[in-house]
């Protein structure tokens, strides 16, 4: 979301929520409002008409685009749903028509959801409130120093100002199932401050999971996916609405998000959702068009359900739409467009701004390519939601859900629109071409040609080979495949963070995905520059250095194996170090592969993710 970080939340990580802010390309008619489909002063239109006018128009959007396979949105003003629909299949060959019972991951609009119940919880408790330390309530929380420890509250983890920097391809990758969540948040202890405390926004997936710990631990026995199902899926009646887990990740009638691999679009593989599990409140929650409709009703109404009465405590919603933290030098307009939209500051799990004149309530989610949307206008009691299935890191994949959504903004204010859906769709095609990718999704082959520079110091590939380890990531391994060239190594961390490395520099290797993310290599913001080795000075090495998607990149420390497997908090081994790809071998074992993950934004897209 720009802080580096906030962009990787566009990815997906966990989607940024400004890529829509960050848009320059709106062709309008002589720089006046487009008047084709123009609201007319003489007579409003009515619900049906309205419905079918926003139907017509993301139909042909969605079409002229090309860049999805599946996309579904909701409608709701004045409390009633104008428009609940899907568009596409739930698969790129075959699959069924996506409806509104279709479900999609929404990555980063989960965030919300954990700061209603954090919120919820404080009103509950008079002794406590959103800015006390929380230690002074729970003596176990820690952070990364004595200043972070003993005075972050719920508002500093909520509103991503800690200073902490949120480092995304952890999270992209998925931190090794036999590491849970409660390990994960002790970890956190060990991520260094980067930033100054409550200085600057700093988006941070992390966090989002270190509060609702807190949360469970004061709740009782109850999990944040139980708090979450009971407190508010229940009472709301949002049936279809559940989490990614272990055990819950292939999800019936449910739209397979798409990357396009060997010029098609091709299906991304359900399993690479699990890299979300540990980090679940800042974006596990999947859904479907009927239940957001539900979801933004009950935003709007300020807690109310669907018997009218309410459900929750008003304030623990309007408490979240509090500014936090301001975006200072953040972009706050679009001074191309002729239309105002500003970006002021964060709130807990949302952005805060203003489109048109009206206040806008907002935030994005991205996660393993799929890019949700969530815009609320409470001065004229609207709200819509958008999740897009694609390749997002791509402008002419983010320009159609922004299209959209700015299309449906102006229906619901009723004020003219500012762009022309055919000139849109002409500059869809243009971007397309521009970053190489054909009208019907096919990308041009690109050469596997890689030069090795010159160096005056190049150690024998083996001396690279071994097991590295970060206190909180948890561990890298590095070793030689029979496929790889001389200069190729292999590197493995956490769930699905494989990637083959070729020597480019004495030290420095050039980082290309295989296995499950190996449909992501045509995209660069989603794999890291490079892998820089360390060398001790006696012709040893000592460190690898990879940057994880955060302000700086991370050093993982080389170890011996006996002195790794004595440390309680590695829990990412993997047996199957002679399968799929050949002989392999490690300096530190013959056998065994070590394994972690990190996860941007960009889920959010992200976030997620």
């Amino acid at each position: 979301m720009t802080g580096s970080s906030l962009v990787l939340l566009v990815l997906i990580g966990f989607h940024s929520a400004w890529a829509i802010a960050n848009s320059n390309i709106y062709p309008f008619d002589d720089g006046n409002l487009s008047n084709d489909q123009s609201h007319s002063n003489n007579r409003r239109e009515s619900h049906d008409e309205r419905a079918t006018k926003i139907d017509q128009a993301i139909s042909e959007m969605f079409e002229c685009f090309n860049v999805s396979t599946a996309m579904s949105i909701s409608v709701v003003k004045d409390g009633k749903v104008i428009l609940s629909k899907g568009y596409g299949r739930t698969r790129v060959k075959g699959g069924e028509p996506v409806t509104s019972k279709t479900r999609f991951a929404v990555g980063s609009l989960t965030k919300a959801v954990t700061s209603i119940l954090i919120m919820k919880w404080i009103l509950q408790n008079e002794n406590v409130e959103l800015d006390t330390p929380i230690q002074k309530f729970y003596p176990e929380f820690r952070l990364a120093d004595d200043l972070r420890t003993s005075h972050t509250s719920f508002r500093d983890l909520l509103a991503h100002r800690t200073g902490i920097g949120g480092d995304f391809f952890p999270l992209f990758w998925g931190f090794p199932k036999e590491v849970p969540r409660t390990e994960l948040v002790k970890r956190m202890a060990d991520i260094p401050a980067s930033h100054q405390f409550r200085n600057k926004l700093h988006y941070n997936n992390y966090m989002y999971m270190v509060a609702a710990n807190v949360l469970e631990r004061l709740s009782g026995n109850q999990t944040w996916e139980e708090m979450v199902r009971d407190q508010l899926l229940v009472p709301l009646n949002m049936s279809s609405t559940g989490f990614f887990t272990e055990d819950n990740y292939d999800i019936p009638n449910f739209a397979r998000s798409c990357a396009i691999v060997n010029d098609s679009f091709q299906d991304i593989p359900p399993e690479l959702l699990l890299a979300v599990v540990q980090c679940g409140p800042a974006g596990s929650i999947y859904t479907n068009a009927e239940d957001m409709a539900l979801w933004l009703k009950f935003l709007l109404s300020l807690g109310r359900g669907q018997d009218d009465e309410y459900i929750i405590n008003p304030s623990a919603i309007t408490g979240t739409w509090d500014p936090s933290m301001d975006f200072y030098n953040q972009l706050k307009c679009l001074p191309k467009d002729p239309v105002s939209h500003s970006t002021a500051s964060y709130g807990l799990g949302w952005i805060l701004g203003n489109y048109r004149g009206y206040q806008q309530i907002y935030h994005t989610g991205g996660i393993t390519a799929y890019s949700a949307r969530l815009w609320l206008f409470p001065d004229i009691n609207a709200g819509i939601f958008l999740i897009v299935n694609g390749p997002q890191m791509r402008q002419a994949s983010s320009k159609l859900g922004d299209s959209v959504m700015y299309y449906v903004a102006d229906e619901l204010i009723e004020k003219p629109r500012w762009f022309n859906i055919s000139e849109i769709c002409r500059e869809a095609s243009l971007l397309k071409l521009k970053e190489q990718v054909k009208p019907n999704g096919t990308s041009p082959a690109k050469s596997s040609n890689q030069t090795v520079l010159p160096t005056t110091y190049s150690p024998e590939i083996g001396s690279f080979v071994g097991i590295y380890s970060h206190d909180c990531f948890g561990t890298i391994s590095i070793f030689k495949d029979s496929q790889d060239s001389d200069d190729q190594l292999r590197f493995e961390f956490g769930r699905f963070g494989k990637m083959q490395l070729t020597r480019v520099l004495n030290l420095t290797f050039q980082c290309e995905y295989y296995g499950h993310l190996a449909m992501f290599k045509s995209e660069k913001s989603l794999i890291p520059d490079s892998v820089t080795f360390l060398s001790d000075g006696m012709g040893g090495i000592e460190a690898l250095q990879v940057s994880l998607g955060g302000v700086e990149p991370v050093r993982f420390k080389s170890v011996k194996e006996s002195e790794l497997t004595r440390r309680s908090r590695q829990g990412n081994r993997s047996d199957d170090s002679n399968t799929k790809g050949g002989a392999r071998y490690h300096q530190a074992s013959s056998n065994i592969i070590l394994m972690a993950a990190t996860f941007t934004i960009i889920l959010s897209l992200s976030c997620f993710w």
